[in-house]
């Protein structure tokens, strides 16, 4: 298990990039990490690695603490801590094959083996065709796949991802998720995934933290933490179109109620026509967005009903009866 236990990181003794930061991240997850731009993710990302060392907290992975190593120790540590990045970082003058190879021949490994090891990686990243090209000869998503290949040479416990897929278009980088999620699932590898982009999260990552000024705003399963957010910088990336709350205007002849639901539900039954027909309360659709995580398809509505104690209850009734999760929603002051 990773702990991140109240981490902070303060440049030049005024800047605070992150701030008592707390995280758990259990062995064999993918855990996204995402905010806006200056939220603090890769500050955060490069303190768990100690490429940046915090001013407060400890990291601790397997129950040692990173913060407390000297320089030999963390060094061996780091052998179980791999980390690729938007721009690859691939030596130019090097081919893939020798890419690879590189951490390898740093921790002392023989060449012949270092080049067996780096042609089976190259092979499970599926470019074992490309050993011997040069970065400067592949697509970016190529070139993603060899910087993978030399992260996993040092058989690492921990996986760091810093916007690894900001420089690829949706399609290489749908095919870059997916090796990532089957190097997780084949090797137990953790994975920890720094992004700005929703979709990353939503299409692989199991559990999400999301960072608001260097603190965590919100954190949890990504499906209940997508599906229904609570904190305003949750709600800022889940909606970026513009959050529901906008549309609740002062109106005494209507309240609101929030919605949410997954697309089993939504198919089977029309829960607001069904409403009017079964418990005779009207509501009007003031907003409705779906979202698809880990495969499955959630559904947020506002809808708006008559100003009634009486028909505000039994419209909730009705959807807790019907397993949906619904709340009265109000005028944010």
């Amino acid at each position: 298990m990773i702990r991140i236990s109240n981490l902070s990181k303060i440049y030049n003794n005024e800047i605070e990039a992150i701030k008592d930061i707390s995280l758990n991240i259990n062995d064999g997850d993918i855990y996204g990490i995402i905010g806006l731009s200056g939220a603090g993710k890769s500050t955060l990302v490069r303190c768990i690695n100690l490429l940046e060392k915090p001013t407060s907290g400890t990291i601790e992975i397997d129950g040692i603490d990173l913060t407390k190593l000297n320089e030999k120790q963390l060094r061996e540590k780091r052998k179980e801590i791999s980390m690729i990045f938007q721009n690859f970082n691939l030596l130019n003058q090097k081919n893939c094959l020798d890419n690879v190879c590189l951490p390898l021949i740093i921790s002392k490994v023989n060449k012949k083996d270092a080049e067996k090891r780096a042609l089976e990686l190259l092979d499970i990243v599926g470019i074992k065709d490309k050993a011997y090209a040069y970065p400067s000869q592949l697509s970016g998503g190529q070139q993603q796949r060899v910087a993978i290949a030399r992260a996993l040479a040092t058989n690492p416990k921990v996986l760091l991802c810093d916007e690894a897929t900001s420089a690829l278009d949706p399609t290489t980088t749908a095919q870059i998720l997916q090796l990532l999620k089957d190097i997780n699932q084949k090797f137990n590898i953790t994975i920890i995934i720094i992004t700005h982009q929703m979709s990353v999260v939503e299409s692989i990552c199991k559990h999400v933290a999301i960072l608001d000024d260097g603190i965590v705003a919100e954190k949890g399963e990504v499906s209940s933490v997508f599906s229904n957010p609570q904190s305003t910088a949750a709600k800022r990336l889940v909606f970026p179109e513009g959050y529901d709350d906008k549309l609740i205007t002062s109106n005494e002849n209507v309240r609101f109620i929030r919605v949410v639901f997954d697309g089993d539900i939504a198919t089977s039954k029309p829960l607001v026509a069904s409403m009017a027909v079964e418990v005779d309360v009207v509501a009007s659709i003031v907003y409705a967005s779906t979202k698809s995580i880990g495969g499955v398809t959630y559904g947020s509505l506002l809808l708006s009903v008559e100003n009634d104690d009486e028909t505000i209850k039994k419209a909730l009734e009705y959807f807790t009866q019907n397993e949906v999760s619904a709340k009265e929603v109000f005028l944010n002051v």
